[in-house]
């Protein structure tokens, strides 16, 4: 009986895996301009160029607490301005203005362009994985989640094979 069990919650263990890794979505096309903004806001830094109605609307469904507390709706604005100008004089495209700090209620870190420095081999390890949305939930956090499971998983079914033995030797 408790192989049986064993078994079982092996089983169910192995589905619920199996369906948290699935892939997720990460195509730039279906994500409208406005969250590519915000989110690489939110990522440290605007890479890339982007049309001026992106960054308004950006600011218009930038969250209440990234507005009052960080200094995203200003870095967007600056963001802004660098597009239409590149827009207007139609030389080249426009970088966006180096971001400054991010400014918020926790501990504030130097935000650095992607070409300012290399990514030293503990930052790719860490980026394995990662979405490039604010919006999903990264793969480590998923897989940790799963082997959270499997030892919760694990504590049980010892925990219940021990109940089942002591009342066989009782009875």
């Amino acid at each position: 009986m408790p192989k049986r069990i064993a078994l079982a919650i092996l089983v169910l263990t192995g589905v619920a895996a199996s369906a948290a890794v699935r892939p997720l979505p990460s195509a730039d096309a279906a994500t409208p301009c406005w969250r590519q903004v915000v989110d690489g806001w939110f990522d440290g830094r605007i890479d890339r160029s982007y049309a001026p109605h992106c960054y308004s609307e950006a600011l218009d469904h930038l969250p209440a607490d990234a507005r009052a507390y960080t200094t995203a709706a200003g870095d967007i604005q600056r963001a802004m301005l660098a597009a239409v100008r590149s827009y207007r004089t139609a030389k080249a495209p426009a970088r966006a203005p180096k971001p400054r700090v991010l400014q918020s209620y926790a501990a504030p870190k130097q935000v650095q362009t992607a070409q300012s420095r290399d990514e030293t081999l503990f930052e790719r390890a860490a980026a394995v994985g990662s979405s490039g949305s604010a919006a999903t939930v990264p793969l480590p956090i998923l897989v940790l989640g799963v082997v959270v499971g499997l030892l919760v998983a694990a504590a049980g079914t010892s925990r219940l094979a021990r109940g089942i033995r002591t009342r066989i030797r009782s009875s």
